[in-house]
């Protein structure tokens, strides 16, 4: 599995974002399947209010199983405070966090982020660091 974040989803739906074409070409060379969180989604709807169409494309990603979402569970709810306070310096966001906590409970350490500060120095409890996609190197 590959953990997406945000900024891919994002820029995936919006052709005039500047990632869209790294991305889409990205996307095109997963055969492993993509897993989310709510909090993620709700960024991504957010960022995407410029179009109630391109909004509509974002659910129906789910709804066609192209993104699975991981609902956290209670036992991570005490996770996200902890990475909220290790990384504040960052700072870490709710939607970040969640996805740090989702990858350490389903083991990923592949995340399909735009976001390579944040998540080139956050370090997971289940790995030395996270494989982080695209490079942009």
């Amino acid at each position: 599995m590959i953990a997406v974040d945000t900024g891919p989803l994002v820029a995936l739906l919006d052709r005039s974002d500047n990632f869209h074409k790294l991305c889409k070409t990205t996307l095109e060379g997963f055969k492993e399947p993509l897993v989310t969180t709510w909090a993620v989604l709700t960024e991504a709807h957010h960022l995407l209010g410029f179009s109630v169409e391109v909004q509509r494309k974002l659910v129906q990603l789910i709804a066609d199983g192209d993104v699975a979402v991981h609902l956290t569970t209670e036992r991570e709810h005490s996770r996200l405070l902890e990475l909220a306070d290790k990384y504040a310096d960052l700072p870490l966001d709710l939607a970040d966090a969640t996805l740090v906590s989702m990858c350490e409970q389903l083991g990923i350490k592949t995340v399909f982020t735009l976001d390579m500060k944040d998540f080139t120095a956050i370090r997971p409890r289940h790995a030395r660091a996270f494989s982080v996609i695209p490079s942009r190197g």
